[in-house]
């Protein structure tokens, strides 16, 4: 751990002359119609073998469902010290700016976007984002950002020769690192509720700990420019999970309560980290509809909107992550 960026967890937290580690931000784009959206995850692997160690870029087109995973030498990864400037190739990822140049077959996206109006997780000197006290807890095999939830977008993208609007589109980041990701979990993010401004973001993963494991907690709704988190770190608490072809979450803390339901549409493949090395696939959906709901302490319905163009991940034994009766 860095005393240099725990406070910026939006910046490159490693170093690239070690061993058995990733890190990776997860950069969403949606056209302001949301009939295009788009993911794009810079990224670099250092694996146990010091030859497999590399950069990336995957991508996700949730029109047509395609995924892909662009390889780059571990040098053309070049991060700036101490805040979200990463190159990967001739792209560059920035809080402010998307800059995309990336050819893979005869699937090929350039092009710029601004990105303006960022409202990150707060980081405070106790909370620095989203894991909380947690981030100053060693050893965790994966660490977790959420560096917008939700922001506005400008510019357009060449996809394939086409040009792609993207002015007054919608944008989210976040990222992850450390050395594997959880062997379950559950992830939904959407930031498209129509003209509302809000985003939703649910993280519930199997976290190792101390040789046994137990459920951890990041999720958010955030509306009206405010937030109202769930975390295992602020004692909220799963009350209720089934997963399967619909995904069903209820999550309590001491004053309100969130409800989700969701379809699992298939999604497409991406790859994900295991001791440094991009060998593991998962899928994701861009495609997933979710209606959500937050409940204040008396049940009454502090919020209520159907979210489109959800992403979705559920990953390995999901049930074993519901809470036991």
């Amino acid at each position: 751990m860095s005393l240099r960026t725990v406070w910026k967890p939006e910046a490159f937290q490693g170093t690239l002359k070690g061993q058995r580690y990733f890190e990776g931000w997860y950069y969403r784009v949606t056209s302001a119609d949301s009939k295009r959206a788009f993911v794009f995850i810079p990224g670099v692997s250092l694996a146990p073998d010091p030859s497999d160690s590399h950069s990336f870029i995957q991508y996700i087109d949730g029109q047509t469902g395609r995924s892909g995973y662009v390889r780059y030498p571990l040098e053309e990864f070049r991060p700036e010290p101490g805040r979200l400037d990463v190159r990967v190739g001739a792209s560059r990822f920035r809080l402010d700016r998307v800059e995309l140049d990336l050819q893979d077959g005869d699937f090929s996206v350039r092009g710029t976007l601004g990105l303006s109006g960022i409202h990150g997780w707060p980081v405070r000197f106790l909370a620095p984002g989203c894991m909380g006290p947690f981030r100053f807890v060693p050893g965790l095999e994966c660490l977790h950002g959420i560096v917008s939830f939700d922001h506005d977008l400008s510019g357009s993208l060449s996809v394939n020769g086409r040009d792609l609007d993207f002015d007054s589109g919608r944008g989210y980041i976040e990222k992850d690192w450390g050395h594997s990701m959880p062997r379950a979990w559950i992830w939904l993010q959407t930031n498209n509720f129509g003209k509302r401004r809000a985003c939703l973001t649910v993280s519930i993963a199997n976290v190792p700990w101390l040789g046994s494991s137990f459920t951890g907690m990041v999720a958010a709704l955030w509306f009206d420019n405010r937030l109202h988190p769930f975390t295992t770190w602020n004692r909220s608490r799963l009350s209720r999970l089934e997963t399967g072809e619909r995904l069903r979450v209820r999550i309590e803390n001491r004053g309100e309560a969130l409800e989700l339901e969701a379809e699992t549409p298939p999604g497409a493949e991406l790859a994900s980290p295991e001791s440094g090395a991009m060998s593991g696939r998962i899928r994701e959906t861009l495609d997933a509809e979710v209606r959500v709901r937050l409940l204040g302490r008396d049940g009454s319905c502090l919020f209520e909107g159907t979210g489109t163009r959800a992403g979705l991940e559920t990953v390995g034994d999901t049930g074993s992550l519901a809470p036991r009766r």
